[in-house]
């Protein structure tokens, strides 16, 4: 039986949007990909209060 994990980077790119730190953009087949802030604010504001 042979399987194959998907692509770590595209792994850790879903998960990174799934958390509201990154935002993406679609033109034709690329997509573009940024930090979003306000989610790294937030993040930021609750390590603070660890």
């Amino acid at each position: 039986m042979n399987f194959r994990w998907p692509n770590p980077p595209s792994l850790s790119i879903c998960d990174l949007k799934d958390a509201g730190l990154v935002r993406s953009s679609q033109d034709g087949p690329r997509v573009g990909y940024c930090i979003n802030f306000d989610g790294l604010r937030r993040l930021k504001a609750l390590v603070a209060i660890i």
